[in-house]
């Protein structure tokens, strides 16, 4: 059977003599409440102290924390930068988190560009010519895959129907404030 308080006796013990990897031991304890009650805040606090004196899986833990919201505000940014200084010790696991945030942020951000740009284009085209149909809408394809330098990495043809549904509802959000201006040529326009 297992002796969480003896466990946390000892680690306590060891922290006291300056065992770094025994301040990570004791925020695992108060993470998932072994002995200690359950306080993400206190655990928080331990990974920190063992984080700073270079103790890996406590940089990791804080990671997790920061990217689970956990005592501190979601932020992942800054689990980022922990999940960076665990891999830089060794942990594959940090290395592992690390590069899947990042490579979210990195699919985020080229979806948030192409939303941008499509945006742009579609007012632009909309207001122009005046009339929201099918070709319309896809015609502004070549001229998103242009701007963005015929990157390849974000234009596969999912991507491609993802932008053309985007547009869509981008024109049923112009026809209805057509129809709400209480123009009855726009909105005629704007339905075609």
């Amino acid at each position: 059977e297992k002796s969480y308080q003896k466990a946390y006796e000892w680690y306590k013990k060891a922290a006291d003599n300056g065992d770094i990897a025994a301040l990570n031991s004791i925020g695992i304890m108060y993470y998932h409440g072994q002995y200690v009650q359950q306080d993400y805040a206190k655990a928080f606090e331990w990974f920190a102290k063992a984080a700073n004196k270079g103790e890996s899986a406590a940089m990791y833990n804080l990671g997790a924390m920061y990217e689970k919201g956990q005592f501190v505000k979601r932020n992942d940014e800054e689990a980022m930068k922990w999940y960076k200084k665990a891999a830089d010790k060794g942990r594959k696991n940090a290395r592992d988190n690390y590069e899947r945030l990042e490579k979210a942020q990195k699919s985020d951000n080229a979806s948030e560009r192409i939303k941008g740009i499509m945006q742009t284009i579609y007012n632009v085209k909309a207001r122009k010519y005046g009339m929201l149909t099918k070709q319309t809408v896809e015609g502004v394809y070549p001229e998103i895959e242009k701007l963005l330098g015929g990157d390849k990495q974000y234009m596969a043809e999912k991507e491609k129907n993802e932008m053309i549904g985007l547009l869509k509802e981008a024109a049923v959000g112009y026809r209805n404030e057509a129809a709400q201006s209480g123009d009855p040529f726009l909105y005629v326009v704007a339905s075609k």
